[in-house]
């Protein structure tokens, strides 16, 4: 059995057995799954990058017994990727299995035991469904459907067929900021009941967006025209803007779209952020979304920079809504960023549990 107490988001798949010990008995879960992700990356580095590479991680509860399982990726190939599924039993982080994830998405499980994994490529769409008991892992078919080509139709969601279920969050395997804040985040960020501006003057950010402040620039993910996912780096608050907004193409240099400002708390910590968010329109069926999010932290202003196509607004408990038409697909999601100083991630939530709190 496991011990200690937690909550839940993320998962994987497949048959399972095995008793590899990683470790010394002792550690914490958290302990022990940072310190197996480290030796990875270590490993990495002897290895060189290709199959053997581990890109990012998933937490996910799979028998709801308070501690998450963890599911490293492996790969940089959609076809070949990955888990190795791991749990913490004994006191130590030890071996489940292995299972194929490329062209998948990682869901959760409400009932009692269980997650899922969605594939979904060439037309075929197949959902497993894992269980955990006393150690063993077991995978059986949840869902199958194969769609015609000409009929061009989308696959089906995933929480048609399994109410209450949502996509969980994968991290960047180099930050086990995740790991260290799961018990804050597992089940919801607690609100706070007031947040007031950095050294309550209502135009700290006024001043700092006006200007060519310099702010820490915390990269939180990867897409279009944000590069260099986990980079820190200090830059103008202008310079940033610019850099992020003025985009190049065969007419020329263009600064296109519509900025959106709110001040919210986003960390939900009492004290307001400044988020800035720059819609671009990439053609007539999609538009892209960059959110700068200033926050003041110990006399220096943070600028958390990400990219997420359609975000349509911030409510004030820091929930992100997300609307997507991409080529006629219609999809809404929401999410959440947690950071402190240079960690930052961001989480997906259930759009049904905070859906009724959007502006």
């Amino acid at each position: 059995m496991k011990k200690a107490i937690l909550m839940i988001i993320c998962i994987c798949m497949m048959n399972s057995c095995g008793s590899f010990s990683a470790f010394a008995e002792g550690e914490t879960w958290e302990t022990a799954y940072i310190n197996l992700i480290h030796q990875e990356r270590a490993n990495l580095n002897q290895l060189g990058e290709g199959e053997q590479e581990i890109s990012s991680y998933a937490l996910y509860d799979i028998d709801k017994d308070g501690i998450p399982e963890l599911f490293l990726r492996y790969g940089t190939s959609t076809a070949s990727s990955k888990y190795d599924i791991y749990t913490f039993l004994y006191g130590t982080a030890q071996y489940l299995d292995s299972a194929s994830c490329g062209s998948a998405e990682l869901y959760s499980y409400p009932e009692r035991n269980g997650a899922l994994i969605a594939y979904a490529h060439m037309n075929h769409a197949k959902t497993r469904k894992l269980t955990l008991d006393n150690g063993i892992l077991s995978i059986a078919d949840y869902y199958e459907e194969f769609i015609p080509r000409e009929n061009g139709v989308w696959y089906r969601a995933v929480e048609d067929y399994s109410p209450g279920a949502s996509r969980v969050t994968e991290f960047e395997a180099f930050t086990v900021y995740p790991i260290r804040t799961y018990r804050i985040w597992c089940d919801g960020i607690q609100r706070a009941n007031g947040s007031s501006y950095p050294n309550n003057d209502p135009s700290f950010f006024e001043n700092v967006v006006n200007s060519n402040s310099s702010v820490v620039e915390v990269v939180t993910s990867r897409y279009t025209n944000i590069v260099g996912v986990g980079t820190i780096r200090t830059i103008g608050f202008s310079d940033l803007l610019t850099e992020l907004t003025v985009v190049e193409d065969r007419d020329g240099t263009q600064d296109y779209g519509d900025f959106y400002a709110y001040y919210v708390d986003v960390n939900q910590d009492g004290q307001l952020e400044y988020v800035i968010a720059h819609e671009r329109r990439n053609n007539d069926y999609s538009s892209n979304t960059f959110l700068i999010v200033l926050s003041e932290q110990n006399g220096a202003v943070y600028a958390y920079t990400d990219e997420h196509f359609g975000v349509t607004s911030v409510d004030q408990f820091g929930v992100f809504y997300i609307y997507q038409n991409d080529y006629g697909f219609v999809t809404e999601n929401a999410m959440m960023m947690l950071f402190n100083g240079e960690d930052c991630f961001i989480i997906s939530v259930p759009l049904t549990k905070y859906a009724g709190e959007r502006k």
